[in-house]
């Protein structure tokens, strides 16, 4: 059996399907965020090691 959908119907379906993606967007958004962080730490740890390593066979 089908059932129709009325305009109520799709206009509160509409609304939550807006919803549901701004929250996604809001997701992706921290995420971009925390991977950025992650990766400029881990640069500035990588650039240490490497100093660190220079330093520890080229000490003059």
């Amino acid at each position: 059996m089908k059932e129709l959908a009325t305009k109520g119907d799709l206009a509160v379906l509409k609304t939550e399907i807006k919803n549901d993606i701004d929250k996604l967007r809001l997701e992706i958004e921290k995420t971009k965020v925390e991977l950025i962080k992650w990766n400029i730490g881990a640069i500035i740890a990588a650039a240490g090691f490497a100093v660190a390593i220079a330093r520890l066979f080229f000490h003059t």
